[in-house]
């Protein structure tokens, strides 16, 4: 009787055994493909790196920006927008924001002189 019961006292620590490995190993394989899919997910990504901040030429801006950049801008340089030149100083009476469309796409070009400076923007 005494061998009985150590007999199944041992098959019921093997079979606990068996269930702690076995749910142990479905543990590794299971971590194992998540990490291989975090992977894969990195693989893929573009690595190289990119200034955050773009030129303001670099994306076309609409008649909005157009008109808010003219309203903060303290250089002076000349403007043109819808054919409308604007002198410096810029003073903001004398710019007509309602012939400026509000939703039209403008692209910044820049007109430098000799030394680099900017001598002329224009807004197309």
């Amino acid at each position: 009787m005494h061998n009985a019961s150590r007999i199944a006292e041992l098959a019921v620590a093997s079979i606990l055994f068996l269930v702690a490995l076995t749910g142990a190993l479905q543990l590794i394989e299971s971590t194992s493909f998540t990490i291989r899919q975090v992977d894969h997910a990195n693989q893929v990504k573009d690595r190289n790196v990119r200034a955050t901040m773009e030129p303001m030429r670099s994306k076309p801006l609409t008649g909005a920006d157009v008109i808010l950049f003219i309203s903060q801008l303290r250089e002076n340089v000349e403007l043109e927008v819808e054919g409308m030149d604007v002198k410096s100083p810029i003073l903001l009476e004398d710019i007509q924001f309602n012939s400026i469309s509000r939703t039209k796409q403008y692209q910044l070009h820049i007109e430098r002189n000799e030394d680099g400076d900017i001598r002329k923007m224009i807004f197309r």
